[in-house]
């Protein structure tokens, strides 16, 4: 059974930061498959806050990289697939208004299943025969 793993962020986007310089805060985790990512703005934002999710600083949700997220005092999310699984992500966002708005992002993810490199075969054979001797 795979175990989701949840990691919680709060991302707060300066009042007057423009859209044209958006601030990005580093979400980080150790690498692992992302498989949901949720968002829940405060009321108050007004269509003034919008905000990116990145790799690192590169924008991937929207998809549409001139498009925001933008809500007020509600939240929603997505499910994720193929998308990098380095846990090295990012909140890009703007606040054209007046007051600093904090973001709460949560990334649900699960373990990378790591193939092992130093596995060897048994010769199933002579491991018979070993034990028969005793």
């Amino acid at each position: 059974m795979t175990r989701t793993l949840v990691y919680p962020f709060d991302v707060t986007i300066p009042a007057g930061t423009p859209i044209a310089t958006p601030v990005t805060v580093l979400t980080q985790f150790e690498a692992n498959t992302v498989d949901r990512i949720e968002w829940n703005f405060p009321p108050g934002c007004q269509g003034l806050v919008g905000i990116q999710i990145g790799s690192r600083s590169v924008p991937v949700i929207p998809s549409n990289r001139s498009q925001w997220l933008i809500r007020s005092g509600e939240g929603s999310g997505i499910a994720v697939t193929e998308l990098h699984n380095t846990g090295d992500w990012s909140v890009i966002g703007y606040n054209t208004g007046a007051f600093d708005h904090t973001i709460h992002v949560v990334f649900h993810v699960h373990r990378n299943v790591r193939v092992r490199t130093d596995t060897f075969i048994i010769d199933g054979a002579a491991m018979a025969f070993q034990i028969g001797e005793s």
